[in-house]
This record gives structure tokens, C-alpha cells and sequence, in this order.
């Protein structure tokens, strides 16, 4: 996400308007770029997550441990999610924000606070939890996993549709202004 906005800034994004490249290159570079510099720690904790959610199970047998085995699952599940929308939505919005950490803390915010903001705001109006646990987790399942497609399918739009006019869009502030 950096990169794109540095290019933007130094002028170079505005020379991949001129070539063929298609949008379709420029993400596969990116989620590339994610996998290079994210891959192996992403597996590891993946890894770790699961491997901790089996403890339960070995333990005290899948009916007593299989809440934790499936709640780090969906841990699992819920960090690819999140890392695919974030791909999407950082490079939509570095090339959209005028400051590379309005672009990173926006994406961030979307992706990862907002939804456990509004699981926090919502669940005791829902009555979610009340010695639920299972009730608890299928919630923040719910808004996680729905806010991660949310937010993809519009990035992805804003990309496919944008990415050329907002590329060549002049570089309109540096990122050691206020804000």
C-alpha cells in the first residue's frame, strides 16, 4: 500500500495509465507482494491458532473442546478474510487518500475496529452472550465475515472502475502535512 502511494508520489503510478497493464496484473502484484512479506508469518499463526484450539480437544475430548477447536477456526478463517480485504481495500484506498496513513488507518479501521466496535455496541442489545459463548462467537462471525465481503466487494469495484483516473490523478500533499 505504501509503495503505490510513494509512486503516486514521486509520479511514476501515472506511467502505468500509459501501458497495458491490466488491474488484474497490478493486484496480482499486490496480493504477491502481501504474500512475500506476510506469507510466513500469516501461516505460523495460522498454524499456532489452530494447533492451540486442538489442545482443548486432545484433552478433554471434541464434545467439551470443540467450541475452541471451532472458534479457532473461524480465527483462521477470519484472518484470511481479513487479509484479502485488506489488500483490496489498501490499495483502493492508497491510491484514493491524500496521505499514505490516512490510507493505512483508514483500512485498518474499516477491517479490523469497526467490526469488533459494533460487536461490542451491538451484543448486549441483541443479548448475545449471556453464557452463550456459541451464541457470541456465530456474531462475531457474522459482522466479521460480512464487513470483510462488504468492504472487498466495494474496494474491488472502486479498483476495477477507478484505478486508471485515480492513478493519474496528480499527487495532491505530502504526508508531513497536517492531518
Amino acid at each position: 500500500m505504501a509503495g503505490l502511494v510513494a509512486h503516486r508520489r514521486e509520479g511514476t503510478l501515472e506511467l502505468l495509465v500509459t501501458t497495458p497493464l491490466a488491474v488484474a496484473d497490478v493486484m496480482r502484484a499486490q496480493f504477491l507482494a502481501v504474500r512475500r512479506q506476510f506469507g510466513l508469518p500469516l501461516l505460523v499463526t495460522g498454524l499456532l491458532t489452530l494447533g492451540a484450539g486442538m489442545v482443548p480437544v486432545w484433552r478433554e475430548g471434541l464434545r467439551d473442546g470443540g467450541l475452541v477447536l471451532v472458534t479457532a477456526v473461524a480465527a483462521v478463517l477470519a484472518l484470511g478474510a481479513d487479509t484479502f480485504t485488506l489488500v483490496w481495500l489498501g490499495t483502493w484506498r492508497a491510491l484514493a487518500a491524500r496521505r499514505v496513513r490516512h490510507a493505512a488507518g483508514g483500512t485498518a479501521f474499516r477491517v479490523l475496529v469497526l467490526p469488533w466496535v459494533l460487536f461490542i455496541v451491538l451484543s448486549p442489545f441483541l443479548g448475545v452472550g449471556g453464557g452463550m459463548p456459541g451464541n457470541a462467537l456465530l456474531f462475531w462471525a457474522f459482522l466479521g465475515f460480512t464487513s470483510d465481503f462488504l468492504w472487498w466487494q466495494w474496494a474491488e469495484q472502486q479498483v476495477r472502475e477507478r484505478f486508471r483516473t485515480e492513478a493519474a490523478r496528480p499527487h495532491e500533499g505530502s504526508d508531513s502535512g497536517k492531518g
